[in-house]
């Protein structure tokens, strides 16, 4: 004798009866059906959709039974009459027609089942009410099908019940969802899948762990037949045999179960949240590697992670009553959401959301996108902990250190009366070395070492004198290479001596408050074409001048975020200074470096209108001079021809014109 699956076996038999296999979780859908058969207010035509294995198809031949049930129509089958159990068993194929609209999508296919349904239920020993047509993946009908399908789904005959199911609603037409009556199965709740679950173990004779049935519950993802055939495979990887089940040895057991689906045990995930919040990149990466080792499911293990990281927003939200976990385990999340900070929670379930994403594709090292979900994670400073992701000062401690802040920091003293700005040169002998990464920089500059962290050594300080409303002096030349300026922070009461400057640096700026984030000139050179290709959508003109750097090009980056842009011609200085031309380049360049910026536009002073001069024949190679020149005989002029002409003396036009006359 063959075996039945079990969730076949215990597939829903009616809508509510607790003594026969009810509908699980559905309680809007089988109130609506139970009162409209007892109510003889039955649909011509119902559309169930929602999530596989919720239980559509079952409704749907719950509610054939219902109505063609030889007692009358009770609001549920008795399942014991002739038609209730020939239905049950699938003999009596002439009052449920259950059709694949996948594999019968055409047109052709419609015109047969119109064909089909002007044809009363008959036969010797059918009493039947009803003809129901069950029209499963509806939506995998063609649009001629479903054309051609509009006037019998409007205007069955009497005898005909319509009953489409479906997955994905949106595919529906509007046409067709309109002519039925909709009814919504949603995803079952944990604790009722759990509780299904644990009477079905029981009267299957096995004993289940309950955290072996919250496993279960929870990978079915709201499906009760996903949930009852990882019961049946979990009952088969343990043993438990039909012969068995009733004995001592039939147990199921969390850990067997998570074996099964490739589950990393709860230790793993608090593990490589620990080493993220205490940055240990290493540990992270060996704690990777085991999971590996282990043959784990790596999108499983990084799924845990993700719901590990949502239970922790949801408690740093003050919303940990969604939660639907163990005391224990809630514990062991909200230790691990104490030390993290909102912001840098809700930045980690982005990283290892793509990651879970890029573990679908097959690559040579599977566990590469989670391992690069970790570096990432950790080159971008964390923000401090706490609620609102507030950044904290340290402050000063009387230990020696600099107030508790970032050495090698520029830093204004005084509130403006002194008019000097005292700038530390950070020491790299003593910091760290940076690390290049490829994202976007973030606001976030980091938060001051643990206390256990040795301080880098006081840096040689720089001041200097600052002249009221003066601009700015821009150096001549070519592109500085690299040009860094540190974020401006207010000092005043750290007692910092002041050395003199050893020789005027290339920019001066006023004194400002500390800017939200830094910007580099590296870092603006470096995404110096994005900028272009943003700005060329607001206006090609601009773009056009700001691409030649003969004309136009940023020389340097003051007070952490304004990038000082240097132009040669006082026309192309005045187009940018434009005010809606200046926002369209602010916006553009915060765009492309991912910083709100400002732009400070300047013009080349006179030291530099040599290297003009010696720029000045590269436009004979210039193909529109090359044009001119052949066309109307035109030629470059030099600063001095111009300045020849401008010193003729002014001619009239009206004695030009008496002249020819």
């Amino acid at each position: 004798m063959s075996s039945v699956t079990l969730y076949n076996k215990w597939r829903s038999r009616t809508f509510a009866d607790p003594a026969d296999h009810p509908l699980v979780g559905q309680d809007h859908v089988t109130r609506t059906l139970r009162n409209a058969v007892a109510g003889n207010q039955i649909a011509h035509a119902y559309l169930f959709c929602g999530p596989r294995g919720t239980g559509k198809t079952s409704a749907a031949r719950i509610l054939a039974r219902a109505v063609n049930c030889r007692r009358g129509l009770r609001g549920e089958p008795c399942n014991d009459c002739e038609n209730c159990r020939a239905l049950l068993s699938g003999r009596q194929l002439d009052l449920l027609i259950e059709i694949d609209g996948a594999s019968n999508r055409g047109v052709d296919d419609v015109r047969q089942l119109r064909e089909r349904i002007m044809q009363r239920p008959g036969g010797a020993d059918l009493t039947g009410r009803y003809k129901v047509y069950i029209i499963d993946e509806v939506h995998m009908l063609t649009q001629e099908a479903f054309n051609a399908l509009l006037k019998s789904l409007e205007e069955p005959p009497p005898h005909v019940i319509f009953i489409l199911a479906t997955t994905d609603p949106q595919k529906v037409p509007p046409t067709v969802a309109s002519r039925c009556q909709r009814l919504d199965f949603r995803p079952i709740a944990l604790e009722t899948l759990v509780g299904h679950l644990h009477h079905i173990a029981e009267v299957e004779g096995v004993h289940v762990e309950p955290a072996a049935l919250e496993l279960l519950a929870r990978a079915a993802a709201g499906g009760a037949r996903d949930a009852i055939s990882l019961l049946d495979q979990a009952l088969a990887y343990a043993g438990a045999a039909p012969a068995a089940r009733g004995a001592a040895g039939a147990r199921i057991t969390a850990s067997q179960v998570q074996a099964m689906l490739g589950l990393t045990d709860f230790g793993a995930v608090c593990g490589l949240l620990d080493c993220l919040v205490e940055r240990s990149l290493p540990s992270a990466l060996q704690l990777v590697q085991e999971v590996v080792a282990r043959g784990s499911d790596l999108r499983q293990f990084t799924r845990q992670v993700l719901d590990f990281l949502r239970a922790a927003m949801l408690i740093q939200s003050g919303a940990g009553a969604l939660l639907n976990v163990d005391e224990e385990t809630r514990d062991a999340i909200a230790e691990r959401a104490r030390r993290l900070a909102l912001d840098d929670t809700v930045r980690l379930i982005k990283l290892f959301s793509q990651a879970e994403q890029g573990l679908k594709s097959p690559a040579a090292q599977p566990q590469l996108p989670l391992e690069l979900a970790v570096v990432e994670a950790l080159l971008v400073q964390t923000s401090p902990p706490g609620p609102l992701s507030i950044p904290m000062e340290r402050g000063n401690e009387g230990d020696g250190r600099t107030g508790g802040r970032w050495p090698g920091a520029r830093m204004a003293e005084g509130s403006g009366a002194t008019g000097r700005e005292v700038v530390a040169t950070p020491n790299v002998a003593a910091m760290p070395a940076p690390m290049e990464t490829t994202t976007a920089p973030t606001e976030t500059l980091g938060t001051p070492p643990d206390d256990d962290t040795p301080w880098p050594a006081e840096s040689p300080i720089e001041t200097r004198e600052l002249p009221e409303n003066r601009p700015v002096p821009v150096p001549a030349g070519e592109w500085p290479s690299q040009r860094r300026t540190a974020a401006t922070e207010s000092r005043h009461d750290h007692g910092v001596p002041a050395a003199p400057a050893p020789r005027a640096t290339a920019s001066v700026s006023q004194t400002r408050q500390a800017p939200r984030a830094t910007v580099t000139l590296d870092m603006v050179q470096r995404r110096w074409p994005a900028f272009l290709q943003i700005v060329k959508a607001h206006s090609r003109m601009i773009e056009a001048l700001l691409r030649d750097d003969r004309f136009a090009k940023p020389i340097d980056v003051v007070d952490g975020n304004v990038v000082v842009l240097q132009f040669r011609l006082q026309v192309h200085y005045n187009k940018v200074q434009d005010v809606s031309n200046q926002i369209a380049v602010q916006k553009a360049l915060g765009k492309a470096l991912g910083v709100t910026c400002k732009v400070r536009c300047v013009l080349a002073e006179e030291g530099d209108l040599g290297a003009e001069r010696s720029q000045t024949p590269a436009l004979n190679d210039d193909p529109v001079v090359v044009k001119a020149q052949r066309i109307w005989g035109a030629k470059v002029l030099s600063p001095e021809d111009v300045a020849a002409i401008d010193r003729l003396p002014e001619v009239p036009l009206s004695s030009i014109v008496n002249e020819k006359e």
